[in-house]
């Protein structure tokens, strides 16, 4: 059988074909998850200790032991106890969070900047919400019940209040807020979406 030199060879499989390379990563990128990754990873280590000393603290306190931290301390109100362990826990599972994102980020993850930019969201509402809490009810209570704290209860005590959860909240906010500036970018956003369509990336 003769073929038509009309018609063009048939293709041969696979030929032409080229593999969707990797994206540029912007430095934006690269900057924030270095820096989720060892924040998250520092506060990660020290969360965890701090939520194991807080926890420990208030099981002693239940027990009518001393503090084994702070044997001269006051104890400080149940209420008060409470709500530094729940803050430890959230403290906890934000840093965690934060270094999974970090990782995730290197290699441009798609999910790696949807959970970035909701850990922004809800670390700013926390740092907000904490800084409040300290200043109108756990602060003042914490004053009160240190009567023996020559810090605490001499004129500094507020201003050292007040200054704690001020510093606490602008740091808190720096990187959360450095993330949904840049990770929102359509070059950003464009470049984990390309990731998800190269294999094995």
């Amino acid at each position: 059988m003769t073929l038509d030199p009309s018609y063009p060879p048939p293709a041969e499989p696979g030929v032409g074909y080229q593999q969707p390379l990797p994206p540029e990563q912007p430095g934006s990128i690269r900057a924030l998850s270095i820096t989720a990754i060892c924040l998250g990873g520092l506060w990660t280590l020290c969360g965890a200790l701090g939520t194991v000393m807080v926890f420990l603290t208030a099981f002693t306190q239940a027990s009518g032991k001393p503090n084994p931290f702070a044997p001269a301390a006051t104890p400080p109100p149940a209420a008060l106890t409470a709500y530094n362990m729940v803050g430890a826990v959230i403290g906890l599972i934000l840093s965690i969070v934060e270094l999974a994102f970090g990782i995730g980020g290197l290699s441009l993850k798609p999910w790696a900047r949807q959970l970035g930019i909701a850990w922004s969201v809800v670390s700013i509402l926390w740092a907000i919400a904490n800084s409040l809490i300290s200043l109108l009810w756990a602060g003042p209570l914490m004053l009160q019940s240190q009567p023996n704290n020559p810090m605490l209860s001499s004129a500094m005590g507020p201003k050292l209040i007040a200054g704690g959860a001020i510093v606490s909240l602008v740091l808190c906010c720096v990187v959360p807020a450095l993330i949904l500036i840049f990770w929102t970018r359509p070059p950003v956003k464009n470049a984990f979406e390309q990731s998800a369509m190269v294999p094995g990336y």
